[in-house]
């Protein structure tokens, strides 16, 4: 089921597609990995997220937090997710109302996932 159809709409970004190895000017952090880069959407439903903590916003207005993914959560295609690392990005479910258009929502397992081609926030691992 794809949320793009809901009413309002952010700004599309013009940037590039972003790889989990990028930093988001409005995130402080002196640590980031570099991986591939990927343009599938990536799990960033809060119901799979803990240890929540806001680090600031986007220069869209797009809060920006760090989390851990919990562990024994049952995703789609037993994808199985990294419950050991802590990660900076958005909450989905933010997006629903702030760009609609960057949220999909898998009908296997219902849960979202955010394209964050379409957001100024990156996606990495500290």
């Amino acid at each position: 089921m794809d949320i793009a159809s809901k009413s309002s709409k952010a700004p599309k970004s013009s940037k590039a597609p972003k790889s989990e190895g990028t930093k988001s000017p409005s995130t402080k952090s002196s640590k980031a990995t570099t991986t591939t880069p990927t343009t599938a959407p990536t799990v960033s439903d809060i119901r799979l997220k803990h240890n929540i903590a806001f680090i600031g916003k986007s220069s869209s207005g797009i809060p920006t937090y760090t989390f851990n993914y919990r562990e024994g959560m049952n995703l789609s295609n037993n994808y199985v997710l990294d419950t050991k690392s802590t990660f900076v990005g958005a909450m989905a479910q933010d997006l629903l109302e702030l760009a609609p258009d960057a949220v999909i929502m898998n009908p296997e397992d219902g849960y979202y996932r955010v394209d964050y081609s379409k957001i100024d926030v990156d996606f990495y691992k500290l």
